[in-house]
């Protein structure tokens, strides 16, 4: 059965490894040009806002994809924890006040993240 959420989202949880610190690894995974460079189907990531540890970011798929474009504003939030982690949640604002593109739709994250911790 899939574990769903009380809003009835899909939850999936993912557990990796990494060999660096919590911090590279972190700043690998947010790193704008890299999610560009890592993710084929990524055509740009654009930071749109800047408010204290709030980011709101543009992303928007390839046009070539084999299905519509699709583009989303999500807002990113860290926090470093005193245990040497760094807790990641991304969301976007249904009732934001971005510009839409043509010929795009407008794609929903209504809650994700990551949570990394210091190898033990």
């Amino acid at each position: 059965s899939i574990e769903r959420d009380t809003r009835g989202y899909q939850i999936i949880r993912v557990k990796s490894h990494s060999d660096a610190d919590v911090l590279t690894t972190w700043r690998a995974a947010v790193d704008l040009e890299m999610m560009c460079k890592m993710d084929p189907s990524i055509h740009s990531v654009e930071l749109v806002k800047n408010i204290g540890a709030i980011f709101a970011w543009l992303l928007e798929d390839k046009e070539n994809s084999p299905i519509s474009s699709r583009d989303v504003y999500i807002n990113v939030i860290w926090n470093y924890q005193q245990d040497g982690s760094i807790l990641t949640v991304v969301f976007d604002q249904s009732d934001d006040d971005y510009p839409k593109k043509k010929g795009c739709v407008r794609m929903k994250v209504p809650i994700s993240g990551f949570y990394i911790t210091p190898n033990k």
